[in-house]
């Protein structure tokens, strides 16, 4: 398991709303080890930071809703809907037309036919897991830190005052990646109200420089689709490690 992943409530959440309610995003900034194994640590968009199972005990607090900021890229892949080339993220892969994949936001953007069977691929080394139609399956809004969202500074601030001081408030504009194309959808640029435009972590090597105090609403997604954190770690993040030496070793 990694620091950096972008998580969900899972089917066994009992936290009440440490998260900001249903769709409140996070991300995994510690991976437990030794007695804490299949734990992690996950600061939520809204600032709270708390330890969940990751499939200690058979218990899945989480769900994984978006490997993007690990570097995880499907190299020889092109979503057949937008046209990207080397899918980033999860790929999904539709099983009932031959050779027709979509990236994670064309999938969540309800693009394709949405009666087909996909197959959800965490990486390119994994095996695919089947998931109902989108058709009949239950959608939630992610919300949190994504593009319209106030903030302030979080828990690994370290700009000293260019925001204008604590509880200084400003506005997301943007969302990307590693400036070496290594990772992506895991920095935001803010405008503060005090004037700066800075970028900062929201997720990079597992950092997270501010919290929203205003969320807004980021992509929507299925609930039953998306890989429980620990029935991913004990597989797709096996694989991410060939990943990162085959695809950016360059």
């Amino acid at each position: 398991m990694e620091a950096g992943l972008r998580v969900v409530r899972g089917k066994d959440w009992k936290w009440e709303d440490q998260d900001g309610g249903e769709g409140g995003v996070g991300t995994v900034v510690e991976v437990g080890t030794g007695k804490l194994r299949s734990t992690v640590v996950v600061v939520w968009d809204n600032g709270t930071k708390a330890n969940y199972n990751a499939g200690r005990h058979k218990v899945n607090d989480l769900r994984v809703l978006d490997n993007a900021p690990l570097g995880v890229r499907h190299d020889k892949v092109t979503c057949d809907t937008c046209r990207e080339v080397g899918v980033v993220g999860t790929r999904w892969k539709c099983d009932v037309c031959f050779d027709f994949d979509l990236c994670q936001s064309c999938y969540l953007g309800a693009r394709h036919d949405l009666s087909h069977v996909f197959s959800r691929w965490d990486t390119p080394f994994c095996s695919g897991v089947k998931v109902p139609p989108r058709s009949s399956s239950r959608r939630v809004s992610a919300k949190g830190i994504y593009v319209g969202s106030t903030v302030i500074r979080g828990v690994d601030w370290n700009n000293g005052k260019e925001d204008g001081g604590a509880d200084k408030p400003g506005v997301v504009e943007s969302i990307g990646g590693a400036d070496d194309g290594s990772s992506w959808r895991n920095w935001v640029k803010v405008k503060w109200d005090a004037g700066c435009v800075n970028d900062y972590r929201r997720g990079f090597q597992g950092k997270v420089d501010v919290k929203c105090i205003r969320p807004s609403l980021g992509e929507t997604y299925y609930v039953d689709h998306l890989s429980a954190l620990g029935d991913y770690a004990s597989t797709a993040m096996v694989d991410n490690s060939k990943v990162k030496e085959s695809e950016f070793s360059e």
